[in-house]
């Protein structure tokens, strides 16, 4: 249920909806499969959906770091980048 109706495709890019919330918060569980859903999401417009969270601390989309950032650069942020001691 709830992926019927005409609006159907584009759930994705109605607030509220827990597949927009997936392109912010990223799916669970990540899962290969789950993740080429979220890059065919990201890539039929879900970009301009959680636009305007793009300047928020904490709310940069989940999908933009996981589907835009390069191979290289997303690597240097989760494993090499220094970590703040504390």
């Amino acid at each position: 249920m709830g992926q019927r109706g005409k609006l159907a495709p584009l759930r994705h890019t109605m607030p509220g909806c827990a597949e927009y919330q997936e392109l912010i918060d990223g799916p669970v569980p990540e899962s290969r499969y789950k993740i080429d859903v979220m890059r065919r999401r990201w890539k039929n417009g879900g970009r301009e959906a959680v636009e305007e969270h793009y300047h928020e601390p904490g709310k940069r989309a989940w999908a933009w770091w996981r589907l835009e950032v390069p191979r290289r650069d997303l690597v240097w942020a989760l494993v090499k980048a220094p970590r703040p001691k504390g």
